[in-house]
């Protein structure tokens, strides 16, 4: 979502990339929403990392 935001902000203006970035993201919740689906988060690395911090404190 951020690429997009960035690319289209350079090519289209602030405004424009700003309203486009919300319809875009309104749409992929209304999706998940009517599809009953779970948000999938993809950053494995990042994901992992927490798990272990996570892990070291205990929680």
């Amino acid at each position: 979502m951020r690429k997009f935001y960035f690319e289209l902000k350079k090519k289209k203006g602030t405004k424009i990339a700003v309203v486009a970035t919300a319809r875009k993201l309104l749409r992929v919740i209304y999706c998940m929403l009517t599809r009953k689906e779970n948000y999938k988060f993809e950053r494995k690395a990042l994901t992992e990392n927490k798990l272990k911090r996570l892990e070291k404190t205990g929680r």
